[in-house]
């Protein structure tokens, strides 16, 4: 009994060390627990049958149900910790015994996420897996003689076992997940019919289906993140607010902190550091931008190389081209064609915003477009050529073409590339109540005319109603509402910059204009 001991908390102390060495070093770091329940079937000396099993009585079909405990460790691996308690049964018509076992077993495993390791899909709903591990398997088994139901001898005893399976995952939603799995215990004993002899060691047969449910096992406090980034958890998070957000936050912490003497003088330097700090993220968001497509592209092409070794690859949804410049206002196409010397038709493309773009080429492959791109910089000396994915009217940057896809979880960059979004770009106009006081959390300010604010909403499980803020400047500020109080907006703040939105502050309105935190007393008493 000590040694069975010995073995166990060698299982434990081996998971506990996987978890404690790799599952903090992955984006994918989920925890999941498992229940499942099956039939079982056992593979040794007394059995009727090679293959099938028998129904008649003395029935050869036992049951079990199990539970399981474990952690993501990037795109490929799982670890898990496993429990089963069952019941097992055969019977040998021609030596005239059948059995009777119950048994439990601890283990540990792994899971090898063969779909993303053959083919690199993740968005698919449907995921296999397969699986390998050790376990320890105590059992209490009965031998009976069939024609008189006498007991023969009983075996209560364990051994090493080793499960190895397929198992088959569909997920429900983002947290619940539906499991169909089948394993094979290799066990390294002869004994768990209590009979010795003829096979030398016995194997168990465990097909079930089960639940499993993944969560965060803690929110930690993230850095603010830049748009690839959060295009890789939910819906494009641009983190334009910098040292915008901490300038506005010196007016909050102030009030919160009663300290403010002189609200005027406040909101005066809070105006020179909002300019400065916008002037900052403006150069920040440029750069941004040039970064994120240089890897979107490489990610593009690479999707383009794998898919098309697998047959996979599907070229009549997209279109790319090269854009050369955007404009205001209406420019001859040809001037640009002889400015620039381009050989090629420079075709001019109205969006709905007004805008008006030019561009050259129409590419079913991101690396043809590339190539274009790179003989326009150095060659013709076009130095804002960019790929764009022209789709009906508009004309898109690659980063820009995210926001149309919100389970970026799920997708590879290619995938989120050409598939069409299930939100409605909505366009951008504010929606500050011209009277009453209002209290809000701005999370998120963006420089653009159309968003999918509800994808917003969904992708963060945002409580809240929110508003459009367009009172100054390019810059659309998106504020959640609904709180009452300050302590109500404060505690919401926190709970914001523990999340996805770092730089969440507090926002006062009143009757459409916006005011310090610290007036809100004044205003809630009209």
């Amino acid at each position: 009994m000590k040694k069975n001991r010995a073995y166990l908390f060698s299982l434990l102390f081996f998971f506990a060390f996987i978890i404690q060495s790799y599952g903090q070093r992955n984006s994918f770091d989920k925890w999941f627990v498992d229940v499942n329940f099956g039939p079982t079937v056992f593979i040794g000396d007394i059995r009727s049958a090679d293959y099938f099993p028998s129904f008649d009585k003395p029935a050869e079909i036992g049951f079990a149900f199990g539970g399981m405990f474990g952690k993501e460790l990037g795109e490929y691996f799982n670890v898990r910790s496993q429990f089963i308690y069952g019941k097992l049964a055969g019977s040998k018509p021609a030596a005239d015994f059948n059995f009777k076992t119950n048994f439990y077993s601890f283990g540990i495993g792994t899971e090898l996420n063969l779909g993303m390791l053959f083919t690199g899909n993740t968005r698919s709903n449907l995921q296999l897996y397969g699986t390998l591990g050790a376990s320890y398997l105590f059992w209490d088994a009965d031998l009976l003689k069939t024609s008189t139901s006498a007991l023969v001898i009983n075996d209560k005893a364990g051994a090493f076992a080793i499960p190895v399976g397929l198992k088959i995952s569909y997920e429900i939603s983002p947290k619940l997940y539906l499991t169909v799995e089948g394993d094979l215990h290799v066990v390294t004993s002869d004994m768990v019919d209590a009979k010795v002899g003829g096979i030398t060691h016995d194997d168990i047969n465990y097909n079930y289906i089960g639940l499993t449910y993944k969560f965060d096992k803690k929110k930690k406090r993230r850095k603010p993140l830049s748009r690839s980034q959060l295009v890789a958890t939910s819906v494009a998070k641009e983190p334009v607010e910098g040292e915008l957000a901490k300038a506005d936050e010196a007016v909050t912490s102030a009030s919160e902190n009663k300290e403010v003497t002189n609200v005027s003088q406040l909101e005066a330097q809070n105006a020179k550091e909002e300019a400065a700090a916008l002037q900052q993220a403006e150069l920040n968001e440029q750069q941004r931008v040039a970064q994120d497509e240089k890897t979107i592209i490489a990610n593009i092409i690479e999707q383009e190389r794998h898919d098309e070794i697998m047959g996979q690859l599907n070229t009549d949804k997209v279109d790319y081209k090269v854009r050369i410049l955007t404009s205001i206002d209406p420019i001859d196409p040809n001037l640009l064609q002889k400015e620039y010397k381009i050989s090629q038709q420079v075709i001019e493309r109205k969006c709905d915003d007004g805008t008006f773009n030019y561009v050259v080429g129409s590419y079913d492959r991101m690396w043809k477009a590339k190539e274009q791109k790179n003989i326009l910089l150095t060659r013709h000396k076009v130095k804002n050529a960019e790929v764009v994915l022209c789709k009906n009217t508009e004309t898109m940057r690659l980063s820009e073409v995210f926001e149309l896809t919100t389970d970026a979880q799920k997708q590879s960059v290619y995938d989120a590339e050409i598939h069409p979004g299930i939100y409605k770009m909505e366009k951008l106009e504010n929606t500050v109540p011209s009277s009453g006081l209002v209290i809000g959390v701005q999370i998120l300010a963006v420089k653009k005319q159309m968003y999918p604010i509800q994808a917003l909403i969904d992708g963060f499980d945002i409580d809240g109603p929110i508003l459009v803020d367009k009172l100054a400047g390019s810059w659309s500020k998106f504020v959640v509402t609904g709180y009452d109080t300050l302590e109500e907006a404060i505690e919401a703040k926190e709970k914001f910059r523990a999340g996805s939105f770092s730089d969440a502050f507090i926002v006062v309105y009143y009757n459409g204009n916006r005011v310090a935190p610290s007036k809100i007393p004044e205003y809630q008493k009209k």
